[in-house]
């Protein structure tokens, strides 16, 4: 376009906003006040919380299902270091996931 041709169209041009425009911004507003942000874990909490939890079901996976696996299979006995090493997969996975949470979460803010 030329600039006679820009001018022209700005001119003719007119910007009207609608009777309740004031009413629905400030209602918007106020909804966006209400609304509490949310508190992210931080990350030392969040490992501290894994290594807990990875214990506690260690624990119970030592007391409780090793000697169950041992009954199921037979004459192989199991050991408990692949039970330790599949809660350790799990407690992984599990941080893993809330790490990509809280990173996704960031993002959206």
């Amino acid at each position: 376009m030329k600039e006679e041709q820009l001018k022209n169209l700005m001119q003719k041009s007119t910007v009207e906003t609608s009777d309740n425009f004031t009413d629905a911004l400030m209602q918007q507003l106020e909804m966006l006040e209400e609304t509490k942000p949310i508190q992210l874990i931080s990350f030392r909490k969040m490992i501290a919380f894994s290594v807990a939890s990875l214990v506690i079901v260690s624990l119970i996976a030592y007391q409780y299902l090793a000697p169950f696996l041992s009954e199921l299979s037979g004459s192989v006995k199991v050991t408990k270091t692949p039970i330790f090493a599949v809660c350790l997969l799990v407690c992984l996975l599990g941080l893993n996931y809330m790490l990509r949470l809280q990173q996704s979460y960031r993002k959206l803010n």
